[in-house]
């Protein structure tokens, strides 16, 4: 059955065939007709088509997520619709993996977050802020250079993880050193 097929059924029966993501394999190339389309992970795309892909991901609706395939794999719709639903649940299935590590990645970061910071934060309602979603990590990078905003924009997506990651690594070094070094000045 192709994608355009299972588009017609009603909603019920859509749902049944889309339940079939959580048995399948990812794929990471197929053929369609007679060329290949290769998955492009994330941290190859820039920062922002990054952005991109996961929020359609997460739209959760038909229409953003035949789009977010046809981002990853380059793919054109009218071979999409045409192409066997495995297949396309298989893509989906690899989006999927790929933005659920790409998740796991950002949670272990958290480690290094001020516990203290972090409920000053909450206390300050700074979650008003996530409106603002891939500008917040643009504007940190950018040290409040807007003019510096399309540079790291258009960075690919593993060099923005790359960066987010060492400065908050950094940063938590940075604090536990001034801990250390201060309490051995009292000891001295």
């Amino acid at each position: 059955m192709k994608l355009k097929e299972v588009l017609k059924l009603n909603t019920k029966d859509q749902q049944d065939v889309f339940w079939n993501i959580k048995v399948v394999k990812s794929l990471d190339s197929f053929r369609y007709r007679f060329k290949r389309y290769n998955y492009i992970p994330l941290g190859d795309h820039s920062y922002k088509e990054a952005d991109y892909i996961k929020r359609l991901f997460f739209e959760d609706d038909m229409e953003s997520l035949i789009k977010g395939v046809q981002e990853c794999f380059k793919l054109p719709l009218n071979s999409l619709m045409n192409t066997n639903i495995v297949t396309v649940l298989k893509c989906l299935k690899t989006i999927k993996n790929d933005i659920e590590r790409d998740i796991a990645d950002q949670n272990k970061l958290s480690f290094f977050s001020d516990k203290k910071v972090d409920m000053a934060m909450k206390m300050s309602k700074s979650e008003v802020m996530n409106q603002f979603g891939l500008y917040n990590v643009i504007e940190t990078l950018s040290k409040g250079e807007k003019r510096n905003w399309d540079y790291f924009l258009n960075l690919k997506y593993s060099d923005i993880k790359i960066m987010v990651a060492f400065n908050a690594m950094s940063g938590d070094l940075n604090k536990r050193f001034q801990k250390n070094y201060e309490q051995l000045n009292k000891i001295s």
